[in-house]
C-alpha cells in the first residue's frame, strides 16, 4: 500500500518543539511537525491551482480539518506535554491563541498535497473501497464484511492492510451479528411493500399480502436497491439511481406516507451520507443548480434526494449517475469525483420521474 502520510509519525523531538524561547513559532519547523503527524493537503481536482482542504492521517483514518482545529490540536498537544515549564507552555499557548485562522491557513498551505487520483504534483493518497464480490461495513467494534453467501464480523486490521479510510466511515456503534434477534425494522418493510392489506397491531397478519407475485416482485427490487445503495462498488456501465416511488403515484396524482423517507434515511447507519431537500433541488436552467451537492464531502457514500417536486427531469442528473462527480460549493473547493469512487445517488418522491426511453430506464 501508497500511504504518502506515515502511519506511524517518527519521535515528536525531530521538529518539536516548533517555537523559540518565549513563544515564537518557526513556520518551517511548525509545518515540519504536522506533516511528521499525518498533515496534509488534500487535493480533489486536477488544476494545480484548485482549492485544497486539510486532512490529517491518524493510523489509516483519515480525518477532515480546518485551521481552527489545526489549531486546537496544537494546543492539545502543548498541554499534555509534561516535559514543558509552565511558562513555555503558556507562551506558547498564548502564541497560538492569538494566531489568527487566515494567517494560520496560509502557513498551511506549505502542507504536503496528497490525492487520490495521482494527480500531477501530488503524492498519492491509497484509499480503501468495496469491489464487486465484497461489501464492507465498518462499525466502532469491528467490520461486517458482506458476500453474496455469507455475513460475517471481522476485524479492521484486514481493512488498513488495503488502503486508508475516512473518519466518518466508522459507524458509531457497536455492531453484533445474531440472526436469532427479530429486527423491526425488517417487519416495517415488508409491511411497506404490501398492497391492499392493514397492519394490525398483533403480528397474526405479519405473512398476509406477501404470497403473491406483485408483492415478490416488489420486495425484490427494494431489497435488490437497497443493497446496491450500501455497496461502495460502482459497476462499469451500470450506474443507477434508486427511485423509491409509491406504487399508485402517477405524473398527474401524488401519493405518500408510506415509508419511503424513513427506509432511505435509514441507510445513514450503514454509510456517511448528504441530506438534500428536494424542494431546494433547483433545475439545470438555473444558474444555482451547480450547487445542488454542495452537501456532498469526499468522505459521503450516499446522496438522498428527498422529495422532489413534480416534474423534475432525471436528464439533468446524467452526468453525475454514469460519469464523474464534479460537486461544486459556495464558498468552497470544487471537488471531482472519479465514477468508480464517487457515492450513490437515491431520489424519494410522490410523482413519478420524468422522461422516457433506454437512456432514463437504464440509470434508474
Amino acid at each position: 500500500m501508497s500511504n504518502v502520510i506515515p502511519l506511524n509519525p517518527p519521535p515528536k523531538e525531530d521538529n518539536y518543539p516548533f517555537w523559540r524561547s518565549g513563544g515564537k513559532i518557526l513556520t518551517n519547523k511548525l509545518i515540519s511537525f504536522l506533516t511528521e503527524n499525518g498533515f496534509a493537503q488534500f487535493q480533489g481536482d486536477e488544476s494545480r491551482t484548485s482549492k485544497t482542504f486539510f486532512i490529517r492521517n491518524d493510523n489509516g483514518v483519515l480525518q477532515i480539518h480546518s485551521a481552527d482545529s489545526i489549531k486546537g490540536w496544537l494546543r492539545d498537544e502543548v498541554t499534555s506535554d509534561n516535559d514543558l515549564d509552565i511558562e513555555e507552555k503558556d507562551a506558547i499557548r498564548d502564541t497560538l491563541i492569538r494566531t489568527s485562522a487566515s494567517c494560520l491557513t496560509n502557513w498551511l498551505q506549505s502542507l504536503p498535497r496528497v490525492s487520490e487520483n495521482e494527480y500531477k504534483d501530488t503524492k498519492p493518497l491509497t484509499m480503501f473501497r468495496d469491489d464487486a464480490d465484497n461489501c464492507y461495513i465498518i462499525f466502532r467494534n469491528g467490520v461486517v464484511h458482506i458476500t453474496a453467501d455469507n455475513i460475517e464480523l471481522t476485524t479492521i486490521d484486514k481493512i488498513f492492510e488495503k488502503g486508508n479510510i475516512w473518519e466518518n466511515s466508522v459507524i458509531k456503534h457497536d455492531i453484533k451479528i445474531d440472526d436469532n434477534v427479530k429486527s423491526p425494522f425488517s417487519d416495517f418493510c415488508r409491511y411497506a411493500m404490501k398492497r391492499g392489506v392493514t397492519p394490525l397491531r398483533s403480528n397474526n397478519n405479519i405473512d398476509e399480502g406477501t404470497d403473491t407475485e406483485e408483492y415478490k416482485s416488489a420486495y425484490d427490487s427494494f431489497e435488490t436497491g437497497y443493497g446496491y445503495m450500501i455497496h461502495q462498488f460502482n459497476p462499469p456501465q451500470d450506474q443507477r439511481v434508486v427511485v423509491f416511488v409509491d406504487v399508485n403515484s402517477s405524473p398527474t396524482r401524488t401519493e405518500g406516507g408510506n415509508g419511503k423517507s424513513a427506509i432511505m434515511k435509514s441507510m445513514k447507519y450503514y454509510r456517511p451520507y448528504a441530506f438534500i431537500d428536494g424542494e431546494q433541488f433547483r433545475p439545470s436552467s438555473d444558474d444555482s443548480s451547480r450547487f445542488n451537492f454542495t452537501a456532498v464531502r469526499p468522505d459521503t457514500g450516499i446522496v438522498l434526494i428527498n422529495d422532489l417536486k413534480k416534474n423534475f427531469d432525471l436528464r439533468q442528473m446524467y452526468s453525475a449517475i454514469s460519469d464523474d462527480f464534479v460537486v461544486e460549493g459556495k464558498n468552497r473547493n470544487k471537488l471531482t469525483i472519479e465514477e468508480k469512487k464517487k457515492p450513490k445517488f437515491g431520489i424519494t418522491t410522490n410523482f413519478t420521474i420524468r422522461g422516457l426511453g433506454n437512456s432514463n430506464s437504464r440509470r434508474q
